[in-house]
């Protein structure tokens, strides 16, 4: 489902963004 696919997005952002601050 979209809406399932953005919040795996988000989770897997979360991370990176998190390393690059």
């Amino acid at each position: 489902f979209w809406g399932a696919t953005v919040i795996t997005n988000l989770l897997s952002a979360i991370p990176y963004i998190g390393t690059n601050l």
